[in-house]
């Protein structure tokens, strides 16, 4: 790979000292093949059916189900890909029960350590590996909030999360920079801010890193990161912590800004994460003028002579006092705005009795006794939120939502459509809310094998055809999940003989 001279002659130095012997061989990195990776949520399956699942998607590929499980050593439940294997075309993908996600950016989670019952949110978080990897430390208790600055990116994030049923988090699209929510300040426990950066460590995945590193540099993008980690600074409680990572190289946007940042930041210590410290594949940080001895120490990178991984630099910090308060609020919605949107919003859909019958019913035609009572149980301590016909339920109520306008504030379970026979309203179920949902939580679904023609047929957007002992355990008209090997995979809705396929249109095959 023909590297930028500038980027060849700002790393040289810092190796001098660093490891003089690993320099030919970080060079030579470059010009190797970047290797892949995969990780799953053992709350949702084991490694093992997934490797069976694997075989059977791929039976032309010389692997038995040991070659798709070659684990990553920082991170549990994770694999690396092995040469021609496509897990994005793979059936445990597309049910949402794996997550494909580069080796490096895996250690950022892993390294804030989220826990059930923590407050926690990802400050750049498309397209949300990082997040869903915190969302199964948390087990679903606690409060999530994933944040993009891109409205774009942040669509990206909310597909990927209905995708794995991610049903409980938070998704923010806005500028932190420019001001937060001030119910927002010292109220989470943990924050993950994988910072924007020149993306050294992406040389060797994407060619046009390198030109995007020629035409901006380093020195571009350091005055955002330095102002975000500000904002992540006054979103922390007392004792709580935070990660500050890159996908970068040089110590200008990882050690020197972390050594800036303390020296102006007393409240704040650099924490050594002892579990990590004999990890094959991580190393410390780099040392020399201008870095804290204790930066370096704390500091984690990961090389790419070292394993299969990409570049990736990440820190822990600790809050141990207070510190500033945010400059900057974001103002709330007027009270004038916030009746007008009550108005549009009672004009245009049910109202929320009327909304919470027509969901409770809905769980009880179509979910198991169990685990109809268990939903209902989540709406009377939750939040049943409407948007006109649109219904969403938050499992635990986020304050400062008044200044932000969220694209996700929790589970969407569907639309509320009104008859006109008897002008009742009766709910059309959203993909989000079958996906998570276990499989055994639904009745009369039609599972399928997964070599099944059915199966194929579904991910394609095709009608399935009932078979004559299925047509009268489903009544005409009803919704039915059709699943796959036990896992959701789509509605569907009978029509006569047949199921038409509510398989979402955008990811269909």
């Amino acid at each position: 790979m023909n590297l930028p001279q500038a980027f060849i002659d700002s790393m040289r130095p810092r190796f001098d000292t660093y490891d003089p012997s690993s320099w030919d061989l970080f060079l030579q990195a470059f010009d190797g093949k970047a290797v892949g990776s995969w990780r799953h949520d053992p709350s949702k399956t084991d490694r093992v059916f997934l490797a069976q699942s694997f075989c059977r998607d791929f039976p032309e590929l010389p692997y038995g189900p040991e070659d798709y499980l070659k684990p990553i050593p920082w991170a549990s439940d994770a694999y690396y890909i092995p040469p021609n294997f496509r897990p994005g075309l793979s059936t445990a993908h597309r049910l949402g029960l794996i997550y494909i996600q580069e080796a490096s950016a895996m250690v950022p989670a892993r390294l804030l350590k989220a826990k059930p019952g923590d407050r926690v949110i990802d400050l750049c978080a498309a397209p949300g590996g990082k997040s869903l990897q915190l969302a199964s430390a948390m087990q679903g208790e606690g409060i999530l909030v994933s944040n993009d600055i891109s409205r774009s990116r942040a669509r990206i994030l909310q597909r990927n999360f209905e995708q794995q049923g991610l049903s409980w988090a938070y998704i923010t699209s806005f500028d932190p920079v420019k001001g937060i929510p001030q119910a927002w300040e010292g109220f989470f426990d943990k924050v993950q801010l994988d910072a924007p950066c020149s993306g050294e460590g992406m040389f060797r995945r994407d060619p046009k890193a390198v030109r995007s590193w020629s035409d901006y540099g380093p020195k571009s993008i350091r005055p955002v990161q330095e102002n975000l980690l500000e904002v992540a600074a006054s979103l922390l409680k007392v004792k709580g912590c935070l990660v500050y990572s890159t996908c970068t190289f040089n110590t200008y946007e990882n050690e020197e800004l972390i050594t800036k940042f303390l020296s102006t930041h007393p409240e704040f210590t650099a924490e050594e994460e002892e579990s990590l410290e004999n990890c094959i594949g991580l190393r410390s940080g780099l040392e020399g003028e201008g870095i804290l001895p204790e930066v370096s120490r704390a500091a984690l990178r990961v090389w790419p002579q070292d394993g299969k991984g990409e570049g990736q630099f990440q820190i822990l910090l600790r809050k141990v006092a207070e510190g500033p308060v945010a400059k900057t609020y974001l103002p709330g919605f007027s009270s004038a705005g916030k009746n007008k949107m009550k108005k549009a919003r009672k004009a245009e859909g049910p109202t929320l009795s009327v909304a919470t019958l027509a969901i409770r019913n809905f769980a009880i035609e179509h979910m198991t006794k169990e685990a109809s009572d268990l939903f209902t149980g989540l709406m009377e301590k939750g939040k049943l939120s409407l948007s006109g016909k649109y219904a969403f339920l938050e499992k635990e109520a986020l304050p400062g939502l008044d200044c932000l306008k969220p694209l996700k504030t929790g589970l969407f379970l569907g639309e509320l459509k009104q008859q006109k026979k008897d002008k009742s309203y009766t709910l059309v179920p959203s993909h989000a809310w079958l996906l998570a949902m276990p499989g055994d939580m639904w009745k009369a679904g039609l599972n399928l094998g997964q070599t099944d023609s059915g199966t194929r047929a579904v991910f394609k957007g095709g009608t399935l055809v009932l078979k004559e002992d299925e047509v009268d355990k489903i009544a005409p008209g009803a919704y039915v999940p059709i699943l796959c090997e036990g896992y959701p995979l789509a509605w569907g809705k009978r029509q006569g003989s047949t199921v038409k396929n509510l398989f979402p249109p955008s990811w269909v095959d």
